[in-house]
């Protein structure tokens, strides 16, 4: 019982921690953006908030779960007791969480009367190292008029920025953040795609978004014996990061349109199609975790002889 607790205990730790920080992280990228684009995103601070999370609850599932599992293997925690308390940890903390953030976000929407607000008013001034550009208008609309100011050019007025009345060229868009690595870029990328995905489930049932998101979490607890390759605990955890690295991609490429089609067309068994990512993780966790009980029984057997 004291193992239990242990694992529950830091699973909650970890989950809780990542997810504040991720949120945080979203939270500000997301004002940063509001803050160099327009329209200006509206600074109501529940809904973005509430966005922010259900955007980093993915990278907190693979992260927690990879910090759980390599407590877990540590600690010497048995991996029978491990496997099942962990994957239904995930599954009821995300699920509460996506749930939750879902029907506050709709209360926030039915009870807010006041109007959105927008990031400055007419005359701010966004830069990016020498570039400037001054709004001539409220920075909440979209086509508002602007004056660019580029080094080695003169002042360009741009009374519509955008259709056949453009009276200079558009400006890239401005960033306030400086480029991530590209590896860092892909993992965004793939971790926002998954969020998509759960809210994509989430909005065409509640049975679609709990079978897949405990599928992904059944795969995932079931690469426990990632985490017992190898005596020093920081290479099994930058293993176990590498690996899950790859099922994120394996997640993006499942679920991408075309191999969704393919599988619908290859079982033909009349199964919905959010059904479908969900029952090859959950196949593939079966195999694994078939084959982790045969290799162990085989270990004991070899031991006892």
């Amino acid at each position: 019982m004291k193992a239990l607790a242990r694992l529950i205990l830091f699973f909650t730790l970890c989950f809780g921690i990542t997810l504040v920080l991720l949120s945080a992280g979203v939270f500000i990228d997301r004002y940063l953006d509001a803050a160099v684009h327009i329209p200006a995103l509206p600074l109501a601070l529940l809904p973005v908030l509430l966005s922010s999370l259900r955007a980093c609850i993915p990278a907190a599932v693979y992260s927690t779960v990879l910090l759980t599992l390599s407590y877990a293997a540590r600690r010497g925690i048995p991996f029978l007791l491990s496997l099942p308390c962990l994957f239904l940890l995930v599954v009821s903390a995300s699920g509460a969480l996506y749930l939750g953030t879902v029907r506050a976000d709709r209360f926030d929407a039915m009870t807010r009367t006041d109007r959105p607000r927008t990031l400055g008013s007419p005359g701010l001034i966004l830069s990016q190292r020498n570039i400037a550009t001054v709004l001539l208008e409220d920075p909440g609309r979209e086509q508002g008029a602007r004056v660019v100011s580029i080094p080695g050019q003169k002042l360009l007025y741009q009374g519509l920025p955008v259709g056949p009345g453009n009276q200079a060229p558009l400006l890239p868009s401005a960033s306030a953040k400086a480029p991530l690595p590209y590896f860092l870029q892909s993992i965004l990328l793939d971790f926002s795609i998954a969020g998509s995905r759960y809210e994509s489930l989430l909005a065409q049932g509640y049975h679609y978004f709990i079978a897949y998101l405990a599928s992904i979490a059944l795969f995932l607890c079931s690469l426990g014996f990632i985490f017992k390759i190898s005596v020093w605990p920081l290479a099994n955890v930058f293993t176990g990061a590498l690996v899950f690295r790859g099922v994120l991609a394996l997640e993006t490429f499942i679920n991408s349109r075309e191999v969704l089609e393919i599988l619908d067309d290859y079982i033909e068994s009349g199964i919905p199609r959010p059904f479908i990512s969900a029952l090859v993780f959950g196949l593939a966790a079966a195999l694994i975790l078939l084959y982790s009980l045969l290799a162990r029984l085989s270990r004991r057997r070899r031991a006892d002889g």
